[in-house]
C-alpha cells in the first residue's frame, strides 16, 4: 500500500510522519518545491514537537517528498481552505488538489479529503472526477475525514482523536479500516454531508463560545470587575462552563470555519456573524488599552517606555502562528510608534522583524508588561511593573 499526502503544511506532514512511523509508505506531494526542498534536508518543521518522529520515520525509510505527483493506492488531500473577504471558502488549493491526481486515478483506489470543506462540496468533488473520468463510476471509493489535530500535540492528536468518515463513494468502512492501520481514537461512519456539518459546526461552537467570554471581559471591565473571578464565580454552578478571556480568535480553523457557514447561510448563523463582531471588537479594545496606557505613562514620565509584549503564538504552549492575533496587536502597536517595544515568546528562535528576548531580561527592562498568550513560563514577578494581563497570567491584575 502506498498512501499520498497532498499538501504538506501542518495536517499532511504530521499526517505523513504518523503514517510512515506505522509503516504505511508514504509520498508526501507539495506543489510548492521549497516546502519539499526544506523537509528533505531537514530544515523544515511545522513545529518543533515533530522532529523526533520525523527523525524516527525517516530511519525507517517510508517516506519520500515530491513537488510532482505520483501514482498510489490512497490519496489523500490534506490542502488548506482559506476563506475570501466575504466569508467564502476559497476552493482553488482543494480544486488543484484534485485536479493533480486525477488523471493518475485506478480502479481500487481511494480519494479522501481532510481539508475542511462547506457542505455539498464532496459531492461537487465527486461529480467532478467522474465527469472527467466516468470509467471510475463504482470502482473507486470517494470520502471526507476532516482533520482534527490539535496544535501543541499534533503527533498523538492524530492517532487518539475521534475522528468522522463521510462517505461519498463506495465502501465507507473500508475508509475506517485504513485511519485504523494508525489511529487508536474511535472512529465514526456517516455521510460527507454530515461530516462537513459536523466539522463546521464544532469550530462555530468554540467561535461562538470564546466571543462570549471576550464580551464578558469588555462588560466587566466596563463596571469595574474582575472577569476572571466572575466567570470562576458563575463556572461554580454545575452546568456552566465559560471560558476564560482572550485577545480573539487565532489558529488555522475556528477563524475561518464558521466563516462558511456565515456566507453560504446568513439567515440561520446570525450568532456567527455576532461573534466575528466581537472578534474584531476585542482585539481592537486591547489595542486601545495599551495604546491608552502607554500615551498616559508619555504624559506623566515624559519619554517613551519600554514595552515587553509577552507570547506570539495563537494560543498558549505552541510555536503556531497562524493567523496570530497577539500578532497583529503588537503590528498595531508598532505602526503607532508610541513605544520601545520587545516580544517575548519562549517557543519560536526567531521572529523576523522583532527582537526575542527572555522572561528576565524582559522584566528588568520593561516599564510596561503585555501578557498577550498565556504561556506556562509566564509569571508575574510582582515587583513594580505596570501590567496589562489580557489573559488570566497575574489573575488579579488581568483585564
Amino acid at each position: 500500500m502506498i498512501v499520498e499526502v497532498i499538501g504538506l503544511g501542518f495536517i499532511g506532514f504530521t499526517m505523513s510522519i504518523v503514517m510512515a512511523n506505522a509503516g504505511i509508505s508514504v509520498i508526501g506531494y507539495d506543489e510548492n518545491s521549497g516546502v519539499v526542498c526544506a523537509i528533505n534536508d531537514g530544515s523544515y518543521f511545522g513545529c518543533n514537537e515533530m522532529k523526533r518522529y520525523f527523525d524516527s520515520a525517516l530511519e525507517a525509510g517510508l517516506m519520500v517528498f515530491t513537488n510532482k505527483p505520483l501514482k498510489a493506492n490512497i490519496y489523500i488531500v490534506a490542502v488548506q481552505t482559506p476563506a475570501l473577504e466575504n466569508g467564502k471558502a476559497e476552493m482553488v488549493y482543494v480544486n488543484n488538489a484534485i485536479e493533480s491526481i486525477i488523471d493518475l486515478l485506478s480502479p481500487g483506489n481511494m480519494l479522501i479529503v481532510e481539508s475542511t470543506l462547506p457542505l455539498g462540496e464532496t459531492e461537487r468533488l465527486r461529480a467532478l472526477i467522474f465527469n472527467r473520468r466516468p470509467e471510475l463510476i463504482g470502482e473507486i471509493s470517494i470520502a471526507y475525514c476532516p482533520e482534527r489535530i490539535s496544535a501543541g500535540d499534533s503527533y498523538e492528536s492524530v492517532i487518539n482523536n475521534p475522528r468522522i468518515v463521510g462517505e461519498c463513494e463506495g465502501d465507507v468502512y473500508e475508509v475506517k479500516r485504513f485511519y485504523e492501520l494508525f489511529m487508536r481514537g474511535k472512529i465514526y461512519c456517516t455521510t460527507s454531508a454530515k461530516a462537513e456539518m459536523s466539522k463546521l459546526i464544532e469550530n462555530s461552537s468554540r467561535y461562538v463560545q470564546i466571543a462570549y467570554a471576550n464580551e464578558i471581559s469588555i462588560l466587566c471591565e466596563r463596571v469595574g470587575l474582575n472577569a476572571w473571578e466572575v466567570i470562576s464565580l458563575a463556572n461554580t454552578h454545575q452546568s456552566i462552563n465559560i471560558l476564560n478571556p482572550s485577545i480573539g480568535v487565532g489558529g488555522g480553523c475556528i477563524p475561518i470555519d464558521p466563516l462558511f457557514l456565515m456566507h453560504d447561510y446568513p439567515e440561520n448563523s446570525r450568532i456567527i456573524e455576532v461573534s466575528k463582531h466581537i472578534d474584531d471588537k476585542k482585539k481592537n479594545w486591547c489595542i486601545d488599552v495599551i495604546t491608552k496606557r502607554v500615551l498616559l505613562f508619555c504624559e506623566k514620565e515624559y519619554r517613551r517606555p519600554v514595552v515587553a509584549f509577552m507570547g506570539l503564538s495563537y494560543k498558549p504552549n505552541v510555536s503556531d502562528m497562524r493567523n496570530s492575533v497577539a500578532l497583529s496587536i503588537v503590528d498595531k502597536i508598532r505602526d503607532k510608534d508610541i513605544c520601545d517595544l520587545f516580544v517575548v515568546e519562549p517557543n519560536i528562535m526567531d521572529c523576523g522583524i522583532y527582537k526575542l528576548i527572555k522572561i528576565d531580561y524582559a522584566y528588568s527592562i520593561a516599564d510596561i508588561i503585555v501578557f498577550l498568550v498565556a504561556h506556562k513560563e509566564f509569571f508575574f514577578s510582582g515587583d513594580n511593573h505596570q501590567v496589562i494581563d489580557f489573559v488570566g497570567v497575574t489573575k488579579r491584575h488581568a483585564i
